[in-house]
């Protein structure tokens, strides 16, 4: 196989997490020039931490914006506004399914570039470092090193072998030099994977260092069992080994529950006991844009200064919005509604109105998550968000655990995790009766229970996509409850992956265009 250095080079990789080492910031915002090698940034060890920031940083971008939200649309759980669509068909087309979901459609390009870069940029620190390694294996930092790189190469892939299916894997030459292949059998990811998440549990520390931001073995191994969870073919899809990971973290990791689910979102509230690993913002200098893009319109011009501002970009769909009796997903006395949903968009005094032209849902339900109230005080504008967002949360955890446990048969025990605590906290530790599950409910039931159960807990957290396509309801959920995917009928089953970008097929010459997805071009 040949060394293809026609995308990615050894400078160029340099270029985007370069070191600085006299900056005073814990994580980079600025990426200077360079022509050093990896191997030169990576030889002095005060510069190994910054580099390895880097990648975290360039994580962030992938979920911190539009691009993370996109992830979403065309779910049953969000799709893009009525403006957006309007203007915009190419990003409409994650929702409706038209001809513009092919490989030249640029947004795609924009996931999967990204992502992949951050694969091949971990995948050279990994050689360097475990070289390193190898000459002074009972270095505890070099140890953390190790893992951190293993983690971010194995999460870039991990957020997108669920979207696009097979994937190239990187090879570190020897020299350097960066070794790319064509698009590897399924089989052959998820044991790439598996294997770099392993090292990362092996190597991570045990417990929270610092701020937070460096994963621990606990973020390894909660990935590691999603893996398990989601594996397209039979001799990856294990729930047995998805059940032993996820009871490790419940029963070691040291994490619990937030007392009240709306604590989550007030960015004045330490979580960390509820944080497995989350990406880390604040409203100078590192800024989340998700607020803007979840935000109205309709509340958009007193000075872009409303915490509820924005453009419209995603929407919960209505079923993602509506209680039960309205044919939605929320049910009464749930207190997960009113700090995950927005409903009134008046703010200081100002009633707010619909702007004649950009659509007729921007008064509709939008999300809450994402807004900083903090903004109204700092006197900045609704895209200078600094709030922080969970990649995952215990939640989560115990929720596939209790997800795990129905699959291999302990469906009452499953029920009792829920009841007990996902749902307890819902209701403010006073479950009424009436909203408990019944123990003696079937797989079948709690299979539909929990996926509802993700979704009100979990909605724009960015898991939707990854939780219908591994319990193979995607097209049949999205069909029948995003409003622009019922509207034109274009879903089909092949939809479940993205188009590989035509800019992968024409750079990597182990990709043709007899390689793209079936049913795409």
């Amino acid at each position: 196989m040949k060394s293809i250095i026609k995308k990615f080079s050894i400078c160029a990789m340099a270029l985007v997490v370069a070191v600085m080492p006299a900056c005073t910031d814990d994580f980079l915002t600025e990426e200077p020039q360079t022509s050093k090698s990896i191997e030169q940034i990576l030889s002095d060890s005060d510069n190994i931490q910054y580099y390895l920031n880097g990648l975290y940083a360039k994580l962030r971008q992938c979920r911190n914006s539009r691009e993370g939200l996109r992830l979403n649309h065309g779910t049953d759980e969000l799709q893009i506004g009525e403006c957006q669509l309007r203007d915009y068909p190419d990003k409409g087309s994650f929702d409706t399914f038209s001809p513009l979901y092919n490989s030249e459609n640029s947004n795609f390009s924009q996931l999967w570039n990204l992502r992949f870069p951050i694969a091949v940029q971990a995948a050279q620190a990994s050689r360097v470092l475990a070289e390193k390694l190898a000459a002074d294996s009972t270095n505890v930092e070099l140890q953390s090193f190790v893992g951190q790189a293993a983690f971010y190469e194995a999460t870039a892939l991990f957020e997108m072998v669920w979207y696009w299916g097979e994937l190239p894997i990187t090879t570190i030459n020897p020299d350097g030099t960066i070794q790319m292949s064509g698009r590897r059998p399924l089989n052959e990811v998820y044991q790439y994977m598996i294997d770099l998440y392993t090292t990362a549990a092996k190597f991570l520390p045990a417990k929270r260092q610092g701020d937070g931001r460096i994963p621990t073995q606990y973020t390894a191994k909660v990935m590691l069992a999603k893996i398990y969870m989601a594996a397209e073919t039979p001799e990856y899809r294990d729930y047995g080994k998805a059940k032993e990971l996820l009871k490790d973290v419940v029963d070691n990791g040291g994490f619990s529950l937030m007392n009240s689910f709306a604590d989550l979102w007030d960015p004045t509230k330490v979580c960390d006991q509820e944080s497995v690993w989350t990406y880390y913002y604040n409203n100078v200098t590192d800024k989340c844009q998700l607020q803007w893009y979840c935000g109205s319109r309709a509340a958009s011009d007193w000075g872009q200064r409303c915490p509820h501002g924005g453009y419209d970009e995603a929407l919960p769909t209505v079923y993602a919005y509506s209680l039960k009796g309205q044919g939605g997903i929320w049910e009464e006395g749930d207190t997960r509604y009113d700090a995950t949903i927005r409903t009134n968009f008046d703010w200081n005094g100002k009633k707010a109105a619909v702007v004649t032209g950009f659509g007729e849902d921007q008064l509709d339900p939008h999300i809450k998550k994402y807004e900083d109230e903090r903004i109204v005080e700092l006197d900045v504008n609704f895209w200078d968000c600094g709030k922080n967002t969970y990649y995952l949360r215990y939640a989560d955890v115990l929720m596939l655990y209790a997800e795990a446990l129905n699959e291999t048969g302990a469906t009452a025990e499953a029920v009792g995790i829920i009841n007990d605590q996902i749902r307890a906290r819902a209701w403010n530790w006073n479950l009424p009766e009436e909203m408990k599950w019944n123990v003696g409910m079937s797989q079948e039931e709690f299979r539909t229970n929990i996926l509802d159960e993700r979704m009100r807990e979990l909605m724009a957290e960015m898991w939707r996509r990854y939780d219908l396509i591994r319990t193979g309801k995607y097209v049949e959920y999205t069909k029948a409850r995003n409003e622009w995917a019922k509207r034109d009928g274009n879903m089909q089953d092949f939809h479940k992956r993205f188009p590989v970008p035509y800019t992968e097929i024409t750079q990597n010459e182990f990709i043709s265009t007899a390689d793209q997805n079936p049913g795409l071009r």
